[in-house]
């Protein structure tokens, strides 16, 4: 589902303020969407390719694996993208465009800076 980035109405460290499709205030969860993205990566399929594509030691995987779980990750955003957008692992996915790249990195910058949750990407 993809809604326009101005529907953002705010963000606190739990999650993200939204009005959906029908105008109604709607809420992602920011601790919802980190566990969901940390139980897809800890899937044994999702190690195996993660180790054999960065040619990580088992050791290595182990660290990378702190390091994920550290990192407190609940979205990706793509800056390059026409538009630009930020993507939340909801079920199914919510996908929030941006009319400009700083309308995102805003959004972006406030949910890393103010509410330690991340989101990954470029």
């Amino acid at each position: 589902m993809a809604i326009d980035g101005a529907r953002i109405q705010r963000v606190t460290k739990e999650g993200l303020f939204y009005l959906d499709d029908e105008g109604e205030e709607a809420f992602i969860d920011f601790a919802v969407c980190y566990e969901r993205q940390l139980a897809k990566f800890m899937e044994p399929e999702n190690l195996k390719h993660h180790q054999e594509i960065n040619h990580l030691s088992d050791e290595d995987l182990e660290k990378s694996i702190e390091r994920r779980k550290n990192w407190k990750v609940v979205g990706e955003r793509d800056f390059s993208a026409i538009p630009p957008y930020m993507v939340f692992y909801t079920d199914p996915f919510i996908r929030f465009e941006f009319a400009t790249v700083d309308d995102l990195q805003e959004i972006r910058f406030f949910i890393q800076k103010k509410t330690g949750w991340r989101t990954y990407g470029g």
